[in-house]
C-alpha cells in the first residue's frame, strides 16, 4: 500500500512541477517579447538631434561657436531666440558669413551641451549647400 501511496504522491509532485515550469517558460517568453518592443530604448530627439533654420549673427572661429537667431524648435521645447551654439570640430565655419540664412542640425552631447553637427546655406537660387 505504501508503494501505491508513494507512486501517487510522486506523480502529483511531478505534475505540479511540470505545470509551474510551463508557466515560468510562458512568462519568460512574454518578457522577451516585451523587451523586443520596449519603447524606452528608442533614442530621444535629444540623442538623435534636430534640424532648424536661422540667421547667422556672428561666427566665432577660434571658439567653434556661432551666434544664431533661430526659429522655434518644438522638439526641444525651445522658442525662437538668439543664442550662442557650440559647433563640432568637423563643421567648417569658414564657408559661412554674417547674416547668412542657414539650416542646421543640433545634437545633445554626452556632456549635456548642444552642438551644431551639420550646417548648410539656404540659397534662394540654388540647392542647399551642405557643410559638416
Amino acid at each position: 500500500m505504501n508503494i501505491i501511496k508513494n507512486t501517487i504522491y510522486l506523480g502529483a509532485i511531478a505534475l505540479i512541477v511540470t505545470s509551474f515550469s510551463h508557466i515560468a517558460f510562458a512568462e519568460n517568453h512574454h518578457d522577451k517579447k516585451a523587451e523586443a518592443h520596449d519603447h524606452d530604448n528608442i533614442p530621444s530627439m535629444n540623442e538623435m538631434g534636430v534640424m532648424s533654420t536661422g540667421v547667422l549673427n556672428k561666427i566665432m572661429l577660434e571658439d567653434k561657436k556661432i551666434n544664431i537667431t533661430h526659429e522655434a524648435i518644438p522638439d526641444l521645447k525651445w522658442p525662437a531666440m538668439t543664442m550662442d551654439l557650440n559647433v563640432t570640430d568637423d563643421v567648417d565655419l569658414n564657408a559661412f558669413s554674417k547674416n547668412e540664412n542657414v539650416k542646421f542640425h543640433i545634437k545633445l552631447g554626452k556632456d549635456k551641451v548642444y552642438r551644431v553637427t551639420k550646417i548648410m546655406k539656404i540659397d534662394e537660387h540654388s540647392n542647399d549647400n551642405h557643410h559638416d
